[in-house]
């Protein structure tokens, strides 16, 4: 009785182990799917090549909304220091956190690294080769991974 029992057991860890997990196989999925697009790059597949430049272009010259505030004028620099100011009102007006102060203060923070996300993606990346692409755009989704985890606390 007891050596079937131990029978069962090893079976069902021995189906368990061999079954994969969803979270691996939608990992392994985007690992070979941005191999797959890494290499068509590098092959010069048309479609591929040309989505790159037409974001190469983006990047020579970006829209006036992203560029930096020392760059375009310190208009832009502007819509920030309202929002620090705000953040320091409500900072002022409620110094225990409530939940409409919390709201406000993670609006803002969620803003300003949606415009930071924006700005990164649209306006940094150097894909002129496809060497460079791959590191730039590597690099690029670590910190969005790394972001993305702290940003995940706000909530």
């Amino acid at each position: 009785m007891t050596t079937s029992v131990n029978n069962r057991s090893i079976q069902n860890t021995r189906r368990r182990l061999v079954r994969p997990q969803i979270a691996t196989l939608v990992m392994l999925a985007v690992v070979a799917l941005s191999g797959a697009v890494v290499a068509a790059w590098f092959a010069g597949q048309g479609t591929i090549s040309r989505i790159f430049n037409r974001l190469e272009d983006l990047q020579n010259s970006p829209p006036l909304w992203l560029e930096v505030p020392m760059v375009a004028g310190e208009y832009l620099l502007f819509p920030t220091v309202i929002l620090f100011l705000v953040v320091m009102i409500v900072m002022r007006v409620s110094p225990k956190p409530r939940a409409w102060s919390r709201f406000i203060v993670v609006g803002i923070l969620l803003s300003l690294t949606l415009r930071y996300l924006l700005w990164r993606s649209l306006s940094t990346l150097n894909v002129s080769t496809p060497s460079d692409g791959v590191f730039s755009i590597g690099l690029f989704l670590l910190e969005l991974l790394m972001l993305t985890s702290s940003t995940i606390q706000l909530f």
